[in-house]
């Protein structure tokens, strides 16, 4: 239903091969004028030759998964706390760099910690609350160096210029990315 054309208003599309620099200066403008429409703006009904107020609320985000992970100013599918809906970490493959998700845990490794094993019906999920503490702890982290940990625990990067309208909720406007999800891997 989300991606029939009826059901749209795109806001904007911004085209490849890379990505912005800084995608917040693109959003800029469409969230302030979001930000006057949430609030209400006065407008004319025609029909009935009266004024109203106009109120307009963003409530679903959508797009790739690096889309939305640029959007939320997540770390994206290759970090140590990939996903933006729940809090699973990944394991690093024995013989390399490479960190896979795995919901049973392995044999453990000299020098690793023993974790526990998850049951995917009950992935550890963020919450609004705990996404905004996560944030504000990379914000307030009292250098660098403890920044950088926060962002790589987290998987986030910084606040996103979104979290400025209040009927987005992070990370449930997000919606998932079926092609990605079930088609590509």
């Amino acid at each position: 239903i989300r991606a029939r054309d009826e059901n749209l208003i795109c806001v904007g599309v911004i085209p490849g091969p890379k990505k912005p620099m800084n995608m917040d200066s693109f959003l800029y403008p469409m969230v302030e004028e979001l930000q006057l429409l949430g609030i209400g703006v006065t407008a004319f009904d025609s029909c009935t030759q009266t004024e109203f107020t106009l109120r307009a609320h963003i409530i679903s985000v959508f797009g790739d998964m690096p889309a939305i992970s640029t959007l939320m100013h997540t770390k994206g599918v290759n970090a140590l706390c990939p996903c933006r809906s729940c809090t699973i970490k990944g394991v690093r493959a024995p013989s390399g760099s490479t960190l896979y998700y795995p919901l049973r845990i392995p044999k453990l490794l000299p020098g690793q910690r023993a974790k526990r094993s998850l049951n995917p019906l009950r992935l550890p999920m963020r919450t609004e609350e705990s996404y905004e503490q996560q944030v504000l702890e990379i914000e307030r982290a009292t250098n660098n160096q403890v920044q950088q940990e926060a962002r790589k625990q987290s998987g986030i990067n910084s606040r996103s210029i979104l979290s400025q309208l209040p009927s987005i909720s992070f990370p449930w406007s997000f919606g998932l990315d079926a092609m990605h999800l079930f088609f590509e891997n």
